[in-house]
């Protein structure tokens, strides 16, 4: 359907529902550099390259369902890179607006291995906008060397688990815990980023 995929909203700046645009300024790709100090070795400039994917603000349907935009009709469809037709969401969409800064301050903050290529990293502060005081925000990203000292960061989705999530949460364990500066640094440089193996008794 014409100007309704994720790259359209993108160059149009905005999603507009019931006579509101919702600017999407914010979710537009960014780059910047992080200095990375190892102990004992001299400061790496990291480059980073950050995307985010319309699941960020979206809903997809359950699995062997449709959404049904009958009475809503076509104003919030966003269809992403699959082609999946998705719904846009208020509430995702408020959380959103912290992502920028999340993802800049990547480097600072604890991750985890989410899966062989995605990790996670949670933002748990005080108010997360749309979301009741004390909500805990996943955010869900893989990143990718781009030459030399060069990531590319995706995030893939990122929400608060409420009714519209159709997953289970993740458990997290230890082993699964990476800094944020170690996955870029070793992503820039092309060192291996290994998921620990998992510590049984």
């Amino acid at each position: 359907m014409k100007g309704k995929y994720w790259p359209d909203h993108l160059a149009r700046g905005y999603i507009e529902v019931d006579g509101v645009q919702h600017s999407l300024d914010h979710l537009r790709p960014f780059s910047y550099v992080v200095n990375i100090e190892e102990q004992g070795k001299a400061v790496t400039p990291i480059q980073v390259t950050v995307e985010f994917s319309s699941h960020c603000v979206t809903k997809g349907a359950r699995t062997d369902e449709l959404i049904d935009f009958s009475e809503t009709g076509f104003e919030p469809l966003v269809i992403d890179q699959r082609r999946n037709w998705r719904k846009f969401l208020p509430a995702r969409y408020g959380a959103s607006t912290v992502l920028p800064e999340i993802m800049r301050t990547l480097s600072r903050r604890p991750c985890f291995f989410a899966s062989e290529r995605n990790y996670l990293t949670l933002e748990m502060r005080e108010v997360i906008p749309g979301y009741p005081e004390g909500s805990q925000y996943e955010i869900y990203f893989n990143v990718k060397q781009r030459g030399n000292l060069s990531v590319y960061v995706y995030v893939e989705s990122a929400y608060v688990r409420d009714e519209y999530s159709d997953s289970d949460p993740y458990r997290f364990r230890k082993e699964d815990r990476i800094n944020g500066w170690r996955l870029l640094l070793n992503r820039g440089t092309g060192r291996a980023v290994r998921r620990p193996p998992s510590r049984r008794r």
